[in-house]
């Protein structure tokens, strides 16, 4: 459905309707219609089952984002103009925000390391050194494995290279219009700064922008690697960065050094599939995986064992 409703944005009111309706002619639009009311029931069905504990002054979980905001609605809804109908559009957004974008990334990182088996070799001692030493223990921290310079460095990269946003994301020009990058662009008009235009600059990461380079954040101090953060859009930038960042690089940062302290992939493809739409969707990412430490039990198994 991304794809669907980013086309959808640029079509005038009134032909939004049809456009959707000669899609449903193919399958997979059906399907992709039948998912998003089906997101639409699970964020529906969590906010009303939740407000009913509220209204009812029974016993409900605190300090969860949907509680938050609908104490917002219970609290002071009317001042701020927040009603429930509000909440259940951000929790049907938060279902499904985070897991397409957060996959294509980790499909970057799996796909350029293989593609580079000598950076890989370079991870995989850093993270079984950290291992020896006690840096890492299972379950992997956030903390622990953000320490990891070259890991580190790989999530970077990757998602420079390889940013899971296509299009962008609009913003509004003021109404009094903006000279943007030398252009007069007048006001009440959307603009674009594509992630990729940026991610390739060579005056923000050097004269080899275009080649995956994870040392480019190492080698040449933490002031550089600065400065090139700051040139990143991978989650988007200033005010409107996306809320849900934390979460993806918890997940990034957590999984990796788990997944490739304890199996093998071996690349079966010489390049992968890229579909330039709303996000950069990857396909044709196959690997043959198996056991890189087959005479060591499965981490959950020692976790198991000690209590």
């Amino acid at each position: 459905m991304p794809n669907y409703g980013a086309s959808m944005t640029y079509f005038p009111y009134g032909l939004q309707t049809l456009y959707l309706m000669t899609q449903l002619l193919h399958a997979r639009g059906r399907k992709g219609v039948r998912g998003l009311f089906d997101v639409g029931k699970q964020a529906t069905d969590a906010v009303n089952g939740q407000w009913k504990l509220m209204v009812e002054g029974k016993e409900y979980p605190k300090n969860t984002f949907l509680t938050n905001m609908l104490e917002i609605v219970r609290d002071r809804g009317e001042k701020v103009r927040w009603a429930v109908q509000d909440v259940t559009a951000e929790a049907w957004a938060v279902i499904w925000a985070g897991s397409d974008t957060t996959a294509i990334a980790l499909s970057s990182i799996f796909y350029h390391l293989h593609k580079h088996p000598e950076k890989l070799e370079v991870l995989l001692k850093e993270i079984d050194g950290a291992f020896e030493e006690g840096r890492l223990s299972y379950p992997i921290r956030f903390n622990d494995a953000r320490k990891l310079p070259f890991l580190h460095a790989v999530v970077m990269e990757s998602m420079r290279v390889h940013p899971s946003l296509g299009t962008g994301l609009p913003r509004e020009v003021p109404r009094e219009g903006a000279d943007i990058c030398g252009t007069w662009v007048p006001g009440d008009v959307e603009v674009i700064m594509n992630s990729c235009s940026v991610h390739f600059d060579k005056r923000a990461f050097g004269a080899d922008a275009d080649q995956w380079i994870p040392e480019r954040w190492i080698r040449d101090g933490d002031e550089v690697a600065a400065k090139m953060e700051r040139s990143m859009l991978q989650f988007g930038y200033g005010a409107r960065i996306c809320i849900g960042r934390h979460i993806t690089n918890i997940e990034m940062y957590k999984l990796l050094p788990t997944i490739l302290r304890d199996f093998k992939f071996d690349l079966l493809v010489e390049k992968w599939d890229v579909w330039e739409g709303w996000f950069h969707n990857t396909s044709n990412v196959m690997c043959k995986v198996s056991k890189r430490r087959p005479g060591e039990p499965r981490p959950e198994l020692v976790l198991e064992q000690k209590k």
